[in-house]
């Protein structure tokens, strides 16, 4: 089955040529039962006239969501689509893992709200983070040793990401602890293999935001358990 056929958004549309605001207000809808912290900016460029550019922001909290036309300081996940794309995505009859294969939907910013999103909004939620994890960048194969170099070390590896260096910094509880240098470098493909961060003490858990060069990042989070 295809990525086109497979992953695909529940009908937001109610009627040809309605106004794009409204498609925005439904979907906004769907969304008050995701429960999230955070600002989503659309930004739907070209159009009939070049250069046009519409700008909404959707303020999500863990009480609801709300459409707002303003554009907000510090999104945390920014969609950038044409209108039409949009619009097809809304009626359900094209993939958005399809359109940003296509290069007509970019992100950037938070990957993983990006996929919960799709997945909320989704007719088929498992299969669609089956495969968004096969276009958004992730980190994996983690691996925590507490008796590393400095105190303990974290391992991880990457893919999906823009080729070119890697921003990594490491956080707990909202605290920076380290910042990867040199930054690991993604291949062609996007990928970087294991990479170890040297003096992450044992303890409580510890975030680790990797960013590529298109601003799109992924910040799982890992437990780093000291040794019995």
């Amino acid at each position: 089955m295809s990525v086109q056929s497979c992953v695909k958004l529940r009908k937001l549309t109610a009627q040809d040529g309605e106004p794009i605001e409204d498609v925005l207000q439904r979907g906004v809808d769907e969304l008050r039962g995701l429960g999230e912290e955070a600002t989503v900016e659309l930004r739907l460029i070209g159009g009939e006239n070049a250069g046009a550019r519409s700008i909404y922001s959707v303020r999500l909290t863990s009480a609801g969501a709300v459409l707002q036309t303003e554009r907000t300081k510090s999104p945390t996940l920014v969609l950038i689509t044409t209108a039409k794309a949009f619009l097809d995505m809304a009626d359900g009859s094209y993939s958005p893992v399809q359109a940003c294969l296509d290069g007509k939907l970019k992100l950037q910013g938070n990957a993983d709200l990006a996929r919960r999103i799709i997945r909320h909004l989704g007719e088929l939620g498992t299969e669609v983070t089956v495969f968004l994890e096969g276009i958004l960048p992730q980190l994996f194969k983690e691996r925590y040793d507490p008796r590393g170099i400095g105190g303990g070390s974290l391992t991880v590896s990457g893919n999906n990401f823009t080729p070119g260096p890697v921003h990594i910094v490491y956080t707990r509880g909202g605290r920076k602890i380290a910042e990867a240098s040199p930054s690991p470098i993604a291949d062609p493909g996007g990928s970087f293999p294991a990479f170890s961060q040297n003096g992450i003490t044992c303890g409580d858990r510890v975030t680790v935001t990797a960013t590529d060069s298109n601003g799109l990042f992924t910040a799982p989070s890992y437990p780093t358990p000291c040794p019995r």
